[in-house]
């Protein structure tokens, strides 16, 4: 699913939610990947929104990548950890366009 998608999609939802309370603006709060699609939404649409709220904001994410990625394998070169680094080897470089890397990922860099 595209990303311009989730955007019509979600102001299709901002526009049943306006009707349903009989809201002019509504609240808007976007976490994590959704805080780029609340951006978005925001700055397409900023009629329908009293207010946007950003949880765990992104704000450059090929940035944050890089420095995660330099932190990780900092860390398992000193921990020696040699299955960690297969599993990096085959997930770098960013950008993650797969999302299913970018879960493997941050999942070895959280562990």
């Amino acid at each position: 699913m595209a990303f311009d998608q989730s955007v019509s999609d979600a102001d299709e939802l901002t526009q049943l939610l306006k009707q349903r309370f009989n809201q002019e603006e509504i609240y808007l709060v976007g976490h994590s990947w959704g805080s780029h699609l609340g951006i978005m939404l925001a700055k397409a649409y900023p009629e329908d929104y009293h207010a946007y709220i950003g949880v765990s904001q992104l704000v450059d994410p090929l940035a944050g990548h890089a420095i995660s990625l330099t932190w990780f394998s900092a860390q398992i070169d000193s921990a020696e950890n040699q299955k960690d680094m297969e599993h990096l080897i085959q997930l770098v470089p960013p950008p993650f366009t797969d999302h299913s890397k970018y879960v493997t990922f941050a999942g070895l860099v959280g562990k």
